[in-house]
């Protein structure tokens, strides 16, 4: 028996899938290959500077059992059978009578090492997990789990990396073949569409956020991290070789809107906005009135192009102005596809949400969440959206949220011949009431839940 040392190679720091050797691309094993043989020892489990085995043997060998990692034989030594490691070494009988699978990382490479490539880059990973392999494409825990525990700074190992004419040769001769070149190509273009196809899913885009996919700063602060654990000590093996890779993909950042009914902007309300232009967004604030010093990037544009209530609006009408903001944001969404943000958000980082939904969730009760409003979008083909404006632009509306008994109550008030709106009834029904009921109902909350992101407890300005 013999037995190669699997020595996995983290992300580097890498998002997006490109057509290029992996061996070009990946170039730190997240082992530090430590030579004290003090450290050296024979485990179950790899951590630390233990990797996972791989061996080779002859099938004619009576080995009943065969683990991914190693066959299993409690007599292995006393039937005559040699196992050495990747270094020529004979394993001791802790390990070849045992279960362990797992050995010192550095002692064991001297002649062959087996580079372990099991994650590569974010969009990789995630093609590989929906494929339903290692971790199963709906366990979201665990596939973070996965990628994290296998992305872990360590030291640069650049020996494939290295020009190599061998594998030029042969690597060229397979492309000079029509066919094969072709499929290699139709292939990759599969792979990339299968990704923007996945990422359109709330459990996927929620995978691809947990992972770093969206943050354009990763690989330098993958890179930095891992210099500063080189820096403890831990010497590289060779210096780390530029890779020129295509930019991580990006998304068209969404337009911001919000309205301004009340007395003059405060130094609050530009902050928000500010924050938002500071992120990279365009923010369009409509309001009636003639406002002054708006922060460079803020345009300000006419509520009543988008709405118009038939109900009285002013400082005087407190509620009545927030139920009109309720039904203006559903109007503006659908209108021009902005996401609404109130006036009191405060931005910390860039807005992608590529399925279309941004809807927050507060904590009501203890592990209860409802849907808010303070920020708000829906895609265009949006059900709970539909149904809402549907819902609010009815003539004397009855919520299909309220009970038996007082929907009998306001159709009676219709037989009467009386006039009603979302402005007579109670704080928040024409807002986070009316958009969790038909999320719910249409079951759209559910794809907003898998994205991941809860706004709880929040505090605003």
């Amino acid at each position: 028996m013999i037995s190669s040392t699997s020595i996995p190679f983290n992300s580097n720091g890498i998002n997006g899938l490109f057509d290029l050797p992996v061996t070009t691309q990946f170039l730190q094993n997240e082992r530090y290959l430590t030579k004290d043989r003090a450290a050296f020892k024979y485990t179950g489990e790899p951590k630390n500077n233990n990797s996972a085995i791989k061996p080779l043997f002859r099938n004619v060998l009576g080995l009943s059992i065969r683990g991914n990692h190693r066959p299993y034989h409690p007599k292995f030594s006393s039937s005559g059978y040699i196992w050495k490691d990747g270094s020529g070494r004979q394993m001791p009988v802790e390990l070849t009578d045992g279960r362990g699978k797992a050995v010192i990382s550095a002692d064991t490479i001297s002649h062959v090492q087996l580079n372990h490539y099991a994650i590569r880059s974010v969009e990789a990973s995630m093609l590989k997990f929906d494929r339903g392999d290692v971790t199963g494409n709906v366990r979201l825990e665990r596939s973070v789990h996965y990628f994290k525990n296998y992305d872990n700074p360590g030291q640069d190992d650049t020996r494939l990396a290295r020009p190599n004419p061998k594998m030029k040769n042969l690597y060229n001769s397979f492309m000079r073949d029509k066919h094969l070149s072709l499929l290699h190509k139709r292939a990759f273009e599969i792979h990339k569409a299968r990704f923007q196809e996945l990422i359109k899913t709330g459990e996927s885009y929620a995978l691809a956020r947990a992972l770093g996919y969206f943050d354009s700063e990763r690989r330098g602060s993958f890179l930095a991290e891992s210099a500063a654990q080189t820096s403890r000590g831990l010497k590289p093996a060779k210096a780390q070789i530029a890779l020129k890779v295509p930019k991580n993909p990006t998304f068209d950042l969404p337009q911001i809107s919000s309205l301004w009914v009340g007395p003059p902007l405060s130094f609050v309300e530009r902050l928000c906005m500010q924050s938002f232009v500071d992120a990279g967004h365009k923010f369009t604030l409509y309001s009636t009135d003639k406002l002054r010093d708006l922060p460079d990037g803020v345009t300000l544009e006419d509520p009543r192009d988008i709405y118009q209530a038939d109900f009285p609006r002013g400082p005087e009408y407190r509620h009545n102005n927030a139920v009109y903001a309720d039904i203006f944001r559903l109007h503006m969404i659908r209108n021009t596809g902005a996401i609404w943000a109130d006036m009191d958000a405060y931005c910390l980082k860039p807005f992608i949400f590529p399925s279309g939904f941004a809807v927050g969730l507060e904590e009501a009760t203890a592990g209860v969440f409802t849907a808010c409003n303070g920020i708000v979008g829906f895609p265009h083909d949006s059900k709970t959206l539909n149904e809402c404006i549907n819902l609010v632009s009815q003539k004397n509306p009855i919520p299909p949220f309220f009970n038996g008994g007082r929907r009998t109550r306001l159709r009676e008030r219709t037989k009467n011949g009386d006039s009603f709106g979302f402005q007579d009834f109670s704080w928040g029904t024409s807002g986070p009431r009316l958009i969790h009921y038909f999320m719910e109902a249409t079951g759209e909350l559910k794809i907003r839940c898998a994205q991941g992101c809860i706004l709880s407890r929040t505090t605003r300005l």
